[in-house]
């Protein structure tokens, strides 16, 4: 089941770096405009959160397996379809689609944690699973990275159905045919805003999402601008920025995914705090090495910098969820897991990436723009940082029995 739901995480970032990688050569075939590329990007990140917002509560009572794997073989069907397609628009709704289907991964994952899983034992497998995301951006940037480059952005497409797929039918054959809980007690479901007026009232909750949300904004800023910042800077094609962004997002990523699993597990033994020490600490250590990172001129030190700051940088999500595990009662966490990532993907990926975009082409720093506008938005993980230690102070008079 944990193996299972692992690579569904990958699932999520695999089909957001694939977009990356073929923003140039699509652009450049369909003539679009920055605009129009840009609004790929975009429209996922809005469906993501559209559908985070909805579809946890909208799903209630429903079999987890049919649920999960359904939603995964829908995103290998439109990434089928995307490259069977030269239609902008017929690309642009896929992208949509593939964003409302992934949506539903990280709620099912969590309500199937919490079901079968003591708190414990939540770092440790919540380590484990996050390492997925990572291993996503491993395939993403650098195998189908790679057909993309020599095949073309329309194979890339084709083929990246193959992965969601397959683990559509792992999903299946793993996890049980349990249904999602329905409410405070099994005949009593909640209305939306009862259930968001509920979770809002947690204050340790709020401070994570928070968090968790502005530090989406510097990660996937810099995600999403660090092959145009390799390849601008730094003078490298794409398939090598592609292999060397697996190797520190994906490899970088995965590892301290598990050290983050392991430390709060010790960590939290003795004092629940632990998880947003961590948290905390992770992102503000993180914060100079990813602005040295983008000044420093020689391309082998910048991409260990790179490296090193990832993996401060990528401990916050295995704790993350931890947090909500212990503050939020069994019934909300899936509808809790689907605000979160609504925030975290509409902040991150929707506003992250605009906001780096937006000030580099501001041109107050000339051709260094964007090493400034990467440093700025960098910034965000500062302030994501404090609402983790105010999470801190609230979270023991918090925690569910």
């Amino acid at each position: 089941m944990v193996f299972g739901l692992t690579t569904a995480a990958a699932v999520d970032f695999f089909h957001r770096q694939i977009i990356a990688i073929a923003l140039g050569p699509l652009g450049q075939d369909l003539q679009l405009s920055d605009t129009q590329r840009g609004l790929l990007v975009s429209v996922y990140a809005v469906a993501y959160a559209v559908a985070s917002l909805s579809l946890p509560h909208l799903i209630q009572g429903y079999s987890k397996r049919l649920v999960i794997s359904g939603a995964v073989a829908i995103t290998g069907i439109l990434a089928l379809l995307s490259g069977l397609s030269d239609s902008y628009v017929a690309i642009l709704l896929c992208r949509a689609g593939i964003g409302m289907a992934v949506a539903i991964v990280a709620p099912v994952t969590q309500a199937t944690i919490a079901e079968n899983f003591p708190l414990e034992k939540g770092s440790k497998v919540q380590g484990i699973i996050a390492a997925g995301t990572p291993v996503g951006v491993i395939v993403g940037l650098g195998i189908w990275g790679w057909i993309t480059e020599v095949y073309g952005w329309q194979a890339g497409f084709s083929f990246s159905a193959i992965l969601p797929l397959l683990i559509a039918v792992l999903l299946f054959f793993s996890m049980g045919n349990h249904r999602l809980s329905r409410g405070v007690h099994e005949d009593e479901k909640l209305s939306f805003f009862s259930s968001f007026g509920n979770l809002w009232q947690i204050r340790t909750y709020r401070h994570m999402v928070f968090g968790f949300s502005l530090i989406g904004v510097a990660a996937m800023g810099a995600v999403q601008w660090l092959p145009i910042f390799l390849m601008r800077y730094h003078e490298l094609d794409l398939k090598t920025v592609g292999l060397i962004l697996a190797g520190i997002v994906g490899a970088g990523g995965s590892l301290s995914a598990l050290l983050s699993g392991v430390l709060g597990d010790r960590i939290n033994r003795h004092d629940m705090r632990g998880s947003m020490w961590i948290s905390a600490g992770g992102v503000i250590v993180a914060t100079p090495l990813y602005i040295l990172a983008y000044f420093i001129p020689s391309t082998v030190v910048a991409v260990s910098m790179l490296g090193l700051a990832t993996l401060f940088g990528f401990m916050v999500p295995p704790q993350f969820f931890v947090v909500l595990q212990t503050v939020v009662t069994l019934p909300l966490r899936a509808f809790a897991v689907g605000i979160a990532m609504a925030f975290f993907t509409a902040f991150g990926l929707g506003g992250g990436v605009t906001l780096v975009g937006a000030i580099s082409e501001t041109q107050i720093w000339g051709s260094e723009s964007l090493r400034y506008s990467l440093s700025i938005v960098t910034l965000t993980f500062l302030w994501g940082a404090i609402h983790f230690l105010l999470a801190a102070h609230y979270c023991k008079s918090e925690k569910v029995s």
